[in-house]
């Protein structure tokens, strides 16, 4: 697999890479169970590599701030993606022990509880919520859930 990460420079407003780690090239296989509905299934190589990369981006971060440490232990146990939103909604709700019936906000796509990291598919974060359509979206959605782990780590 080849990544290529990059962070957004404050002071010029330009895309960097991280500190001369910009391409690694690593065969890499994701080990955490992902549970997908027989409709995503097609998609499990997809969302596997989302997974490893948003994993990569954490790392890289946590050693270019010396964080290693934080980074050892899991962040996660297993890996739910959805393909409604509704599935995921009530999923989270359950999880959390809040009423299943709490209608949470269509831009909620992601998270990671309980060790276990939820979303909904690319295809419904993206149209739920248009505004974070870019490049790798995906990927970025799921490294933003794990960076909370590691920010609550620290």
């Amino acid at each position: 697999m080849f990544i290529n990460i990059t962070c957004k420079n404050i002071t010029n407003n330009k895309q960097e890479p991280f500190k001369g780690e910009n391409e690694i090239n690593q065969k890499v296989q994701l080990k955490t169970p992902l549970i997908l509905s027989n409709q995503l299934e097609p998609q499990r190589e997809e969302f596997e590599k989302a997974v490893i990369s948003a994993l990569e981006r954490i790392r890289i971060f946590a050693k270019q701030y010396n964080w290693e440490n934080l980074t050892t232990e899991s962040f996660m146990d297993s890996i739910m993606i959805f393909d409604t939103k509704q599935g995921f909604d009530t999923t989270l709700l359950i999880l959390v022990g809040a009423d299943k019936n709490m209608e949470l906000p269509k831009s909620y796509s992601a998270c990671l509880e309980n060790k276990i990291l939820l979303s909904v598919s690319p295809e419904i974060y993206n149209k739920n919520y248009p505004e974070g359509n870019e490049d790798k979206y995906f990927e970025k959605l799921l490294t933003h859930e794990i960076a909370h782990r590691l920010h609550i780590r620290y």
